[in-house]
């Protein structure tokens, strides 16, 4: 379908920048994948990708934030073994 294609192709433009470290680029570019393409396949794992790019920012908050809304939205994606992984990384840091 052609969304999917539209959404896999913003994804993956993505995923360029933020293999080159460009994580605010990336986030940009993800947001779109969300804003619209929310029915994708590709949704959930930007959405992910956020919070991990918020988190190499060093904002703490908002990475938290982002997983958050991941576990409420995703419960069961297999993406969630990260994402409590992370939490729990982010709650040691704000205990510290």
């Amino acid at each position: 379908e052609l969304t999917e294609k539209l959404a896999k192709k913003k994804y993956k433009g993505a995923e360029q920048y933020r293999k080159m470290g460009y994580y605010s680029a990336a986030i940009n570019y993800y947001t779109d994948v969300l804003e619209y393409y929310a029915g994708s396949e590709w949704a959930a794992e930007s959405l992910y990708c956020i919070g991990e790019c918020e988190m190499n920012l060093g904002n703490y908050e908002n990475s938290k934030k982002i997983f958050e809304e991941f576990a409420r939205k995703y419960p069961n994606h297999p993406l969630m073994v990260k994402v409590n992984e992370a939490l729990r990384q982010l709650e040691g840091d704000y205990n510290k």
